[in-house]
Order: structure tokens, then sequence, then C-alpha cells
């Protein structure tokens, strides 16, 4: 149950899973009691990583498709568009038993055949640059943290080897954030929280 007066959003983190950072995550998730959402890339979905993965949908981590290669769809034809979409939904669902709701397409770039082929509501979101390393712990955590961030935002944040201080600084903003009257939910639940359904074939970034 949402709490009347809080400010809603939906914290997405990109390009896991990694043996390098999705379990961090899904340890602060679990231990924050926060909710949260992965855009997986299908291609690092392997024997390895699996099991973080699961183990992310059993803690209550929303699984969803962020492509197999994470390569420029927007030039790609309509059955390799497809073909990539698909082939990451299958391996989600194989390891967590549910397909995806949505799409994150890599680089936000995107195309008319895309959104006729994927099927998906594609999601966009709001974020600190934190796939760039010379972005401070400090930085990401006044971009989270200052009170600026909209009711209904999708924050976008990335799961990738070597960025330790994206949940270094999630670890010192959520409280703050909390304070701040943020209530953290997936990304379904924040759709819920709108009265919104979602259509395939539209961009969301903020609701």
């Amino acid at each position: 149950m949402l709490n009347e007066g809080k400010k809603i959003i939906a914290l997405s983190f990109d390009d896991g899973p990694t043996a390098e950072l999705t379990e961090t995550i899904n340890d602060l998730v679990e231990s924050s009691g926060i909710a949260a959402t992965y855009f997986v890339v299908g291609q690092n979905i392997t024997q390895e990583t699996e099991p973080f993965l699961r183990r992310a949908h059993d803690i209550g981590i929303e699984i969803n498709n962020h492509s197999f290669s994470h390569s420029y769809m927007d030039r790609m034809e309509p059955f390799a568009v497809r073909s990539e979409v698909k082939r990451t939904s299958d391996l989600i669902f194989n390891c967590t038993g549910e397909y995806p709701k949505f799409f994150r397409p890599p680089y936000i770039a995107v195309s008319e055949s895309m959104y006729e082929s994927v099927g998906l509501p594609f999601i966009c979101g709001i974020g600190c640059n934190d796939w760039d390393p010379s972005v401070s712990v400090d930085d990401r955590v006044f971009f989270l943290a200052s009170g600026e961030i909209p009711d209904g935002s999708i924050i976008l944040l990335h799961d990738q080897p070597e960025n330790a201080a994206t949940p270094e600084a999630l670890r010192i903003a959520i409280p703050r954030m909390r304070e701040l009257g943020y209530e953290f939910v997936t990304l379904s639940e924040l759709f819920r929280a709108k009265g919104i359904v979602p259509e395939a074939g539209r961009m969301y970034s903020c609701l």
C-alpha cells in the first residue's frame, strides 16, 4: 500500500546481470527494503550470472528487457529487432519464470520500425550519467537526494563492472530520500500507482 503524499519513483538499473555488481545491488535492495527494476542484456545472462538474476526476482526486483547485444537497434532491420527482444525475453523467462513487461532501447536510440516490432512499452528515464566514472559518488548523491526528482520519475542507473560508486551513492542517498518523502516502487507498481496502463510502442520517462 503506497503512502498518501509520498513522491513515488522507480529506480532502474541497466546492462546487467554482471558478476561484479548485481549481487551488490541485490544486497542493497534487500537490506534497504526498497523496490527496484532491472533492464538486462541477454548476452549477459550466463551460467555465472543466472543465480544473481534469479535471486533478484525472488526478492521482488522486476526484470525487464534491454536487448540481447546492446547494439544500436534503430539501425537494424525489423526481423533483427524482433530477434534481439525475443532472445532476451526467453532468457529472462527461463531464469525467472516471468516474461518482461517493458523494454528499454540501448542508448535510447529508437526508430519507427522498432516501435512497430518490439511489442512492449518503451522506457526511458532520467539519470545522473553514472555510466561515466568521472561522475563522483557525491555528484550521484546530490542528483538522487537533492529533492529535485519529480514524483512519478523513472531513474536510470547502471549495473556495470567497475560502477561500485552507484550502490555506494545509494547507501547514502536512500535514507535522505526517504526523509524527503520518496517511496521506491517497481516500474509496474509505478504505472499502477499513477493509474496508467502502459501501451506498446510508446516511450515513458516520467509518469
